[in-house]
């Protein structure tokens, strides 16, 4: 039996796995593979106007060439199969992908507009200039806002640096606005000053706005911003829908908020935030009451060492912190009883130290706790620091901690068995228990010592049910040793004699691992 003499349900099943790469390589096989592959390869769509300006300037550099040297080039085909007619003609149809991926969409509109869903737009650092007019990159533009005004059904839109031809091309710009159907709307390395904030016809539900840190000290940055934050609240509509807000200069919104005395947003539920300085949580807890994730990361934890303050969100489940230090000043205003607490800073860094976060703990006394440290597993009082954190909370059922191995050692598995000869875990009640352990330039450790490992974990805690252990191995490359190049994780479940005796580790396939792993995460409160 071929592939195509499968029913179409379970061809339609198959091909949604597929990358839309792969769907287009299917597409090309037969009619048939093309009418079931094509909504798929048209699903998830990345334009980039960048490699499209790249790639008509060099035509036009070419052009201007065979000018120069007297070629003939009425030989020269274009994509859509037309010639030059001669050396003073100028091409009117552009020869790029993002033109060929317009003109495949207007040659069949009903059949293959409705199949964009999700659309992402690189942009570049080089400006347009007056000349890229004649290279055609106008008209390439032009088709684009055509698409997008047949392409009504997109959900998804991303836009990455894009804000020199946001700015020089107002109708692609408002083209997007007027998307109706859009759900996440996300800006990487984009000022939100350059979108047109009042014709915008979506209601999304996810909104990312990472301007991306090294343009905050551009001139006039703080001013533009703030200003479309303006523009932005002053649509009640446009917010309405949002639960997912993502903002990483979110000092500019909330200053703007609280200088508009703008009514509060209640339909976000996750907050993921940087930038915070003094005041910055207090706002935000009055400008979003309602949320129930907080994500908090800093670009620079040394900077505001001293100066965070937590506002009292009454509605937390999840709480996670990166690169955050806070000092000996840590307020006892966060909302109690939060069940998940995520604490850590880079790999790394040296900022933090579990000690400071115990006025936190002990606040809060969360059900899950996951801890990612810089320390190694054997530093010298690592073992006790991590000690007062679990003493600090007595309800915890779930701990993830990730370490770090030294550079060019070998440590073991077996050095955390110390941990679990204090009374704090030993009296604990927990029921999972994950050790990660990221390797950076350090020799990677055996699996085989991982039975042995749980086994002693399970004898010692009596509540343990469930034990994992992962490692990381991560790029060593500077200035960002977090990317990680292997890995690989090992689960136990206990099982108890009724005798009292000797517990016995039963290892888990991967897909029981990952649900399991899933369900401590997502442990609740007794």
């Amino acid at each position: 039996m071929t592939l195509l003499q499968l029913d179409d349900d379970i061809l339609a099943i198959i091909m949604s796995f597929t990358r839309p790469v792969d769907a287009s390589g299917f597409a090309r096989t037969c009619h048939a593979g093309y009418q079931l592959a094509m909504p798929r390869f048209l699903s998830e769509v990345e334009l980039s106007l960048d490699g499209a300006l790249m790639r008509l300037r060099s035509l036009r550099k070419k052009r201007d060439d065979d000018d120069t040297q007297g070629r003939d080039r009425s030989t020269t085909s274009l994509a859509d199969g037309t010639l030059a007619q001669d050396s003073g003609h100028v091409e009117t149809t552009p020869d790029c992908a993002m033109a060929r991926f317009c003109r495949l969409i207007l040659a069949d509109i009903p059949g293959r507009a409705p199949h964009v869903r999700i659309l992402t737009i690189y942009g570049t650092h080089v400006r347009p200039d007056d000349s890229d007019t004649d290279s055609g990159f106008h008209t390439c533009v032009h088709l684009l806002c055509e698409v997008l005004r047949h392409t009504v059904l997109i959900t998804d839109v991303t836009l990455i640096d894009t804000n020199y031809f946001l700015e020089g091309y107002k109708t692609l710009t408002i083209a997007i606005a007027q998307l109706p159907n859009v759900q996440s709307f996300t800006t990487r390395r984009t000022s939100i000053s350059v979108i047109p904030w009042q014709q915008i016809a979506f209601q999304p539900r996810k909104l990312v706005i990472d301007v991306a840190f090294e343009r905050y000290h551009i001139g006039g940055f703080v001013e533009s911003e703030m200003k479309a934050f303006d523009q932005m609240l002053a649509l009640p509509n446009f917010w309405g829908h949002i639960e997912y807000l993502e903002v990483d200069h979110c000092n500019n919104l909330l200053e703007t908020a609280a200088a508009k005395n703008a009514m509060p947003l209640s339909s976000i539920r996750t907050l993921k935030i940087g930038g915070i300085s003094r005041g910055t949580l207090a706002n935000a807890a009055r400008l979003l009451p309602d949320v129930r994730t907080l994500k908090i990361t800093l670009q620079s934890p040394g900077k505001y060492s001293t100066v965070n303050q937590l506002a009292s969100w009454s509605r937390l489940d999840t709480v996670t912190m990166r690169s955050i230090s806070f000092g000996s000043d840590v307020p006892a205003a966060l909302g109690s009883d939060v069940r998940c607490l995520r604490l850590g800073t880079d790999i790394g860094s040296s900022t933090f130290r579990m000690t400071s976060t115990l006025p936190l703990l002990e606040r809060t006394s969360p059900v899950v706790l996951a801890i990612r440290t810089n320390l190694p597993l054997c530093d010298a009082g690592s073992v006790s620091e991590f000690q007062k954190c679990v003493k600090a909370a007595p309800e915890l059922r779930f701990i993830e901690i990730e370490f770090v191995a030294r550079p060019h050692s070998y440590e073991q598995w077996s050095q955390f068995i110390e941990i679990t000869q204090t009374s704090s875990l030993k009296q604990s009640r927990l029921l999972g228990l994950l050790l990660c352990r990221a390797t950076i330039g350090a020799r990677s450790i055996s699996r085989d010592e991982c039975p042995m490992i749980a086994k002693g974990l399970a004898a010692q805690i009596l509540t343990l049910q469930y034990i994992g252990f992962q490692s990381l191995e991560k790029d060593l490359e500077w200035p960002f040793p977090s990317e990680v190049i292997h890995n690989w994780s090992i689960w136990y479940r206990v099982k108890r004699k009724e005798d009292g005796g000797e517990p016995i580790i039963e290892q888990l396939l991967p897909d029981r691992a990952y649900w399991i792993h899933r369900e401590l995460l997502a442990t609740s409160r007794c």
